[in-house]
């Protein structure tokens, strides 16, 4: 396969991000309905973290796009929730899994791996 379509474009990227310090009882529904208006997820969990009486709530939402993830960022990071400052931040990109081709694939499709010897063992 050629390395031109092994390179990822940055349409297929997925990017998450993080907000923390949500109000306990927040639902997911509460973070779908409010993080979607910055564009399509695909992805979203909530976690609660008990430490003694306290109680922590954090999502993590997975848009389909860099930019809709960033402006929800922008957007959101500072801003108060159920009296409380939400901590939004970009997390990472997420590539799809490549597709790695088979040694007959590669053979087929790329004139290099013909003028590649392999090193001998030593």
């Amino acid at each position: 396969m050629p390395l031109i379509n092994r390179i990822m474009p940055a349409s297929q990227q997925t990017t998450k991000i993080n907000i923390a310090n949500l109000a306990e009882g927040t639902s997911l529904a509460d973070v779908m309905t409010s993080f979607s208006q910055f564009g399509k997820i695909m992805r979203c969990s909530l976690k609660q973290h008990y430490n003694g009486q306290d109680t922590s709530v954090s999502a993590t939402v997975e848009f389909l796009s860099y930019t809709s993830a960033v402006s929800a960022v922008e957007e959101l990071d500072g801003a108060t929730a159920d009296g409380l400052c939400l901590h939004v931040k970009l997390v990472r990109v997420v590539r799809p899994p490549v597709h790695i081709p088979t040694k007959q694939e590669a053979q087929d499709g790329s004139p290099l791996l013909h003028r590649i010897s392999k090193r001998p063992r030593a």
